[in-house]
């Protein structure tokens, strides 16, 4: 997956009324430089935070939501 293809995913999903977001989009050492780690040491890490999504996950979620997220994923 690529940030164009997260973004793509993300429009879908938004439209679908799914409570998606983009939590994560740095990491650690960009969001904390004072730990002191280069955050070029962790190029799996950054390849994560810019193209993760976050789906909902809470307990208010219907079988109607999840079959509606299931069908967003399945036609990406």
């Amino acid at each position: 997956a690529n940030q164009a293809q997260r973004e793509e995913l993300f429009r879908r999903l938004w439209a679908a009324s799914v409570g998606v977001g983009r939590m994560y989009r740095e990491t650690l050492p960009v969001i904390f430089p004072q730990i002191g780690s280069d955050p070029q040491e962790y190029p799996g890490a950054s390849l994560v935070a810019h193209c993760l999504l976050t789906l909902p996950t809470h307990h208010y979620l219907t079988d109607g939501d999840i079959e509606r997220i299931a069908s967003v994923l399945m036609a990406a």
